[in-house]
């Protein structure tokens, strides 16, 4: 009788064990958007493209191929229930903000997290300085912010960063070279893939 107990407790124990190995298994429902521009913002398409590249190896996840850590959805599909989620809140609420969609996209796509970059700010124009030399002076800025919904924990973080620029016209000082400052600060701020693979 003891024997046949203990023998009934050992199998209970590996099928407790094969079901949480299992469930650690499964993959993270990943859903990361394209960046999203506002009516403010003026961007090139190469740092457009340069944008989206940073966004897309902060949350590359190694030999994901063969750890299968995460389940990336396509952006097409993210996409296109974000502008039919979008459409209905803006309807009723002119005031709704692209945070106020992270939820019910997350029900809708089965998504365990997300991860949504909003460009809402991004200008810069010329003008010749006063000096002898006539030098050309830029002004510059641009602002990002950065949204991170975790639906396995409900926890949403949205955060900001601008950056000004007003000196001789420089490379580094043009809207588009901000714009991807402020990506590279809320990255590093953030860390979102350490966020997902963290929370799971």
């Amino acid at each position: 009788m003891m024997r046949e107990f203990i023998l009934a407790i050992f199998i209970m124990s590996l099928i407790i064990l094969s079901t949480s190995t299992t469930m650690a298994k499964e993959p993270i429902r990943l859903v990361v958007l394209p960046v999203i521009i506002s009516q403010n913002a003026d961007i090139g398409s190469e740092a457009l493209d340069q944008m989206n590249v940073k966004i897309s190896r902060a949350m590359h996840i190694p030999l994901n191929g063969t750890l299968q850590k995460a389940e990336y959805i396509s952006s097409d599909i993210s996409c296109s229930v974000f502008q039919k989620i979008w459409s209905k809140i803006y309807k009723v609420n002119k005031k709704a903000a692209v945070k106020d969609v992270m939820k019910p996209l997350a029900a809708e796509l089965k998504a365990d997290f997300i991860v949504c970059t909003v460009l809402y700010r991004c200008s810069q124009f010329t003008s010749m300085s006063m000096s002898l030399d006539h030098t050309d002076i830029i002004f510059s800025n641009a602002g990002v912010e950065m949204i991170i919904f975790d639906n396995r924990t409900g926890e949403l973080i949205n955060k900001k960063k601008s950056r000004f620029y007003r000196d001789e016209y420089s490379l580094r000082g043009t809207s588009d070279s901000l714009a991807l400052l402020c990506l590279t600060d809320l990255i590093e701020l953030l860390k979102p893939r350490e966020r997902m693979l963290n929370g799971a």
